[in-house]
């Protein structure tokens, strides 16, 4: 279970970061690995031992860690399940190496009836992965080789690359930001693509520059999946929370709302977060992270997924 409500299921084979640009500044990743490395049960304590430091602030060492004994969890979840990938990591940090993310994809090629869902601010690096025209062959070994082939598993050939069951996405958590992943976002070869604007640190411009845009990707799309009109099929949008929150503007939602509508991209908003303003009136409301949709206003509460989508359970 998945207290992030576009998700049911989190798991984590890496943890482990290093802060990348202003929306890692309050990371809720860091300190709950923090928190987790003074556990009194050495065999949690013992994952995120040396990830973060206090020294004024809680960060993050830039070590990550490979937990292989968590790879093949997924294997053993016979129910569908929406899977968000390294919640408390970036699979495309440079400290994580190719056969290690070869062995992830790896169990996501072996498991079709789940969705997997994953986030990264190294669009650069995801790219490169995953345009390499040997990515296939490395899969296929450490599928062989790390893992086992189990014949009653579904076959697994060229043609599943790039696999159905994974969504790729950004994180754009200001305009600046936008404009540096997007155009890396759309040039790699993903079945679903969506944005993550969270936290929202300022009014982004989507639509003139990406959402009302035809694109016709020169990258492949799995075969069964519809050809795309825009360049994401969806977007995540929420306030900050947390200690420190930094304010987020009710207009600046509803302007990445319109633009969604305009464009007929399915919109998801997670959070309004713990410091948000409607015009120059702060708003008190009883969740602290503005998470309660009841809280909000009804133009607001707006909770979609990709269309085509399957909205697997617990």
């Amino acid at each position: 279970m998945s207290n992030i409500e576009w998700t049911t299921t989190t798991w984590n084979p890496t943890v482990g970061c290093s802060k990348l640009s202003q929306g890692c500044a309050h990371c809720y990743a860091v300190r709950e690995a923090h928190r987790l490395g003074s556990n009194p049960n050495p065999k949690i304590s013992s994952v995120y031992e040396g990830l973060t430091h206090k020294n004024g602030t809680i960060n993050w060492t830039g070590k990550v860690r490979f937990i292989p004994e968590r790879l093949e969890k997924p294997l053993h979840w016979r129910k569908p399940r929406r899977i968000f990938v390294d919640s408390m990591s970036d699979l495309f940090h440079e400290q994580v190496t190719d056969e290690q993310r070869d062995q992830i994809f790896a169990v996501m090629a072996l498991t079709p009836q789940h969705t997997y869902q994953m986030l990264t601010k190294r669009a650069d690096r995801m790219r490169a992965y995953l345009s390499d025209g040997h990515r296939f062959q490395g899969i296929h070994e450490a599928i062989k080789q790390r893992l086992g082939y189990n014949s009653d598993r579904p076959a697994f050939n060229a043609c599943d690359l790039p696999l159905s069951n994974v969504w790729l996405g950004v994180s754009v958590e200001n305009q600046e930001q936008a404009d540096m992943r997007i155009p890396l976002l759309l040039k790699t070869p993903a079945a679903v693509r969506f944005l993550s604007c969270e936290p929202l640190l300022e009014e982004i411009e989507l639509y003139n520059k990406y959402l009302e845009k035809e694109i016709f990707s020169e990258v492949p799309r799995p075969i069964g999946v519809e050809k795309r009109t825009t360049c994401c099929d969806w977007l995540i949008v929420g306030g900050e929370s947390g200690h420190g929150a930094r304010p987020c503007k009710l207009a600046w939602i509803r302007g990445i709302i319109r633009q969604c509508e305009n464009a007929n991209v399915p919109c998801f908003v997670k959070q309004l977060g713990g410091n948000v303003w409607d015009e120059d009136e702060r708003l008190q409301l009883r969740d602290r992270k503005g998470g309660d949709p009841s809280e909000w206003p009804h133009d607001l509460r707006v909770r979609e997924f990709p269309r085509g989508a399957v909205l697997c359970s617990n």
